[in-house]
């Protein structure tokens, strides 16, 4: 481990300009294939989530770029947030999307209304291996205001009949008696303390963090017990009985159809990726609270590695750590 020490400098901060980096991975093909690495993201602010309107009208933020969606079409643009005015605008790049949004104070992301025919693809299928397979198509929607997903779009405009009218005098107003037993108006109950998950990873003697801007996945189950579930299982006579984890992995090394059978039997278990930083850092917010399983593959020290981490997510901060010492050495 390398050791640090406390300390301090002091710094001018003036103008920043970004560095160029390069990554080079020294994964086998089957785990770039399970968890590809993310794509080069940006430097300054970027956005997360999806946000929907009227219409079939959405918006995917990923790091790279945002999937901008109409029906069932999709198409890949870049995009920037800037901040100016005072106000949070983000621009999509390309022919045919919506080009400028004010995200509001409230979550929403007000566009200017306009209708757009989006020119890209949509999912058909998949392959034998899997894989998605899409045809080119288009479809047209209106980019007006778009919630975060999940948001009561009712939210958005509260009735004003509890408001009274400007200049109306209130001081006749009769206010209802409250009922015994009944808690009065100044009742609140303890809000629950939302979820917060800070997954980081340690690796000694490596010059670069092989987890670096990699996808974990989450699952509601161990992934041990999918597997072997699954039929990732020794014979009864063999002398040394390996974990489902070893004997999946040592089928996609080959590769063979066993290797996508494991995958599989993941799906119905599946809750959600996590996608770590450059630093291999993340602070993720909102999980529901429960138990899961955090499952990643890397390499390090000449190593390879799965990760079937089991957390017990509960209100508030929770941690989790990766590092070789709670890692499945597979080859």
């Amino acid at each position: 481990m390398v050791p640090y020490h406390p300390a301090s400098a002091s710094c001018r901060v003036g103008v920043m300009t970004p560095v160029a980096s390069s990554a080079t991975s020294d994964m086998p093909s089957w785990v770039e294939k399970i968890l590809p690495p993310s794509g080069n993201i940006p430097d300054g602010l970027r956005m997360a989530g999806t946000y929907e309107g009227p219409g079939g009208a959405n918006i995917k933020f990923l790091g790279d770029k945002t999937l901008v969606g109409c029906h069932a079409t999709i198409a890949a643009h870049p995009y920037s947030v800037n901040f100016k005015g005072g106000k949070v605008l983000i621009d999509l790049e390309g022919n045919g999307t919506a080009q400028a949004f004010d995200l509001r104070r409230d979550g929403v992301l007000a566009g200017s209304g306009a209708t757009i025919t989006i020119f890209g693809k949509r999912k058909t299928g998949e392959n034998v291996l899997g894989e998605d397979t899409y045809v080119q198509s288009s479809d047209t929607c209106t980019y007006g205001n778009l919630t975060p997903r999940g948001q009561d779009r009712s939210s958005e405009n509260p009735p004003l009949s509890n408001v009274p009218p400007r200049n109306t005098p209130t001081s006749n107003a009769v206010t209802p008696p409250v009922p015994r037993n009944t808690p009065s108006a100044n009742t609140t109950a303890s809000p629950i303390e939302p979820t917060v998950l800070s997954v980081s990873s340690s690796f000694a003697g490596q010059a670069s963090n092989p987890l670096s801007g990699r996808e974990l996945l989450v699952i509601n189950q161990s992934w041990e017990d999918v597997l072997r579930k699954a039929g990732f299982q020794d014979l009864p006579a063999a002398a040394v009985k390996r974990s489902a984890i070893a004997i999946w992995a040592e089928a996609c090394k080959t590769p063979t159809p066993r290797c996508k059978q494991g995958i599989d039997a993941m799906e119905g278990f599946y809750v959600g990726k996590i996608r770590l930083d450059p630093t291999g850092t993340v602070s993720a917010s909102g999980m529901s609270i429960g138990t899961y399983w955090i499952v990643g593959l890397g390499a390090a020290n000449n190593q390879h590695y799965v990760w079937n981490l089991r957390i017990d997510i509960k209100p508030g901060p929770n941690s989790i750590v990766f590092d070789p010492r709670n890692a499945a050495i597979i080859y």
